[in-house]
């Protein structure tokens, strides 16, 4: 998967996300590499610009270039991996990701809570935790495991459609919730009948279809 790490040039620990991520494979745009752009490319004393001058520099050519690198690869990238703490541009990227509708992790930090955080797909405490988001959540069938990022939960899937981007879930009460905010935890090998009874007396039809489980004879 192609992801798009956005952060802070200050944040040290986009090292160590970005080769995380990379050592599963994933291909990663680190901003940091390659041709990366700098204000000091504009002007050296760019921390004085007034708002008019800041406003006029960005039409300078080192700002389109680092602005059209930046660009591109965010609208290329498949998701998005937030590192806090970063600051307006990163915001910036990761906002019009959720828009986009790109799979998009927030690994927090401590610092001031951000009410509008609730956006994303999943908040994730651990690089651990973005890790298993981006496994895939697509794998996910009725009769697997799966853990639920909003509420730190683990479920067991009664049923998954992909269309309303849905799952519903064991339990009391009955409920569902979006199949973007969880992740594969364990595979399981389908329901038996009586959980698939259960599920459609319970949540109706339109779920994908379910593997029924060989039940060991009495």
């Amino acid at each position: 998967m192609r992801l798009y790490v956005a952060s802070s040039w200050r944040n040290p620990r986009i090292s160590e996300v970005v080769a995380e991520l990379r050592a599963v494979d994933h291909e990663v745009y680190d901003f940091r590499e390659d041709e990366a752009f700098g204000w000091h490319e504009v002007d050296p004393d760019w921390k004085a610009w007034t708002s008019e001058q800041f406003r006029r520099k960005l039409d300078h050519p080192a700002a389109i270039r680092g602005f059209r690198r930046d660009w591109g690869e965010l609208q290329f990238a498949e998701g998005v991996v937030l590192v806090l703490p970063s600051g307006r541009s990163s915001h910036l990227e990761a906002g019009w990701a959720l828009g986009a509708g790109k799979p998009t992790a927030i690994l927090l930090a401590p610092g001031e809570p951000e009410l509008m955080y609730k956006m994303a797909d999943c908040l994730c405490l651990t690089i651990e935790e973005v890790l298993a988001y981006f496994k895939g959540d697509r794998k996910i069938e009725a009769g697997d495991s799966v853990h639920h990022y909003p509420s730190g939960e683990d479920w067991f899937i009664l049923g998954v459609s992909r269309e309303r981007n849905t799952v519903c879930v064991a339990g009391w009460p009955a409920s569902m919730a979006d199949l973007s905010r969880c992740a594969l935890k364990e595979k399981g090998n389908g329901l038996t009948r009586e959980e698939l009874e259960y599920r459609d007396r319970t949540f109706f039809g339109g779920w994908e279809a379910t593997k029924i489980k060989e039940e060991a004879p009495a």
